[in-house]
């Protein structure tokens, strides 16, 4: 009858043992899924107010500020004097 119960015992344990191992294998599969929607849908939105970003511009930056900001670029490239990393307002209302 000891050997019974002692049977009983051992084999309630190891069911009990498989269905942790069971769960804890889910629970790591689940967190695994998580993490990864999580960085999904992070790239996404960032994507998304990137593009929010641009249609503002779009709307709000008439074509003159356009030129206006080449011919500013463009008198304070390297390439025509300008020293590197530095803005002269001046070389830019020369071309202006």
């Amino acid at each position: 009858m000891s050997l019974l119960c002692e049977y009983v015992t051992l084999t309630s344990m190891r069911v009990e043992a498989i269905i942790n191992l069971i769960l804890l294998i889910l629970a790591i599969v689940g967190a695994f899924i998580s993490i990864k929607t999580f960085i999904n849908s992070t790239k996404q939105r960032r994507i998304e107010n990137t593009y929010k970003t641009l249609d503002f511009l779009r709307q709000h930056i008439k074509q003159n500020e356009i030129n206006t900001f080449i011919k500013l670029f463009n008198a304070n490239n390297e390439l025509i004097g300008a020293a590197r990393n530095e803005f002269s307002l001046t070389m830019a209302l020369r071309i202006l």
